[in-house]
């Protein structure tokens, strides 16, 4: 097994980052809104508090009163108290159910923010070496290896059906012959040649340049009918082989 060194490294840079990120810019300000949120349970706890208290003045109150209203003491007292307790526990019970709904939200969101930020840093960390590799490539000067990519086009032509063969024969129209740099005569007869031999008939042939091919030979037929072998192709592969690997939101 051979362990890309490159891939790696970008991966690695890519997960710093991502750490960064979440520290600086997301568990803090979660932080801080769980620490308010805690801060106003808090608050609603000493506003019942302040109730009870109030309720205990209300007994004191009773208890003063039970030397003049012995026969009302039993009643006040009780009502009082039960009067507290249920204002203590329903003020109790809204500031838990506040202090957990924030908190879920607060994860809910946090756990998208995540999502996001790392489906982006993958996102552009695969950009990134599709275009980092097209850069690296585009410094090789485009013909050196004509002769390494004619052969595989060669070998893609052999295996055409001969409906798909037929589009490349049309007598009326050319076929477009693309390489990144123009070709010399002698290449241009070189590539008609084992092209003829592939097709086993002879062509009409357009030579035009693209830079986009990087490297390579890749032949349009009339009827939008296409045969590649360039680094081009190849980094489009690579890209939709990184797309298809990309992990799914958890």
């Amino acid at each position: 097994m051979t362990i890309d060194w490159w891939t790696l490294a970008l991966q690695t840079v890519n997960f710093l980052v991502l750490a960064w990120i979440l520290g600086r810019f997301f568990f803090r300000p979660v932080r801080r809104i769980i620490v308010g949120r805690q801060e106003a349970a808090q608050r609603i706890l000493t506003d019942a508090e302040a109730v009870r208290g109030e309720a205990m003045r209300t007994l004191a109150a009773a208890r003063k009163a039970r030397a003049d209203i012995d026969g009302d003491r039993d009643r006040l007292l009780a009502t009082a108290q039960a009067d507290a307790g249920r204002e203590r526990d329903r003020l109790l019970a809204l500031a838990k159910a506040e202090s957990d709904r924030l908190i879920d939200d607060a994860k809910a969101t946090a756990e998208q923010q995540r999502a996001a930020m790392e489906q982006g840093l993958i996102d552009r960390a695969r950009e990134l070496a599709v275009e980092i590799a097209g850069r690296l490539l585009a410094r090789q000067p485009p013909a050196c290896a004509l002769d390494t990519f004619l052969r595989p086009l060669c070998d893609e032509i052999a295996k055409l059906k001969p409906g798909a063969r037929a589009a490349f024969l049309d007598a009326d129209k050319p076929t477009e012959v693309v390489t990144a740099a123009p070709l010399s005569q002698g290449d241009r007869d070189h590539v008609a040649s084992e092209l003829e031999a592939a097709f086993g008939a002879p062509l009409k042939l357009l030579f035009r340049t693209d830079a986009a091919v990087i490297a390579g030979i890749e032949l349009n037929a009339p009827a939008r009918a296409f045969i590649r072998s360039s680094w081009r192709e190849d980094l489009e592969h690579i890209r939709n082989e990184l797309s298809s690997d990309r992990p799914s939101s958890r």
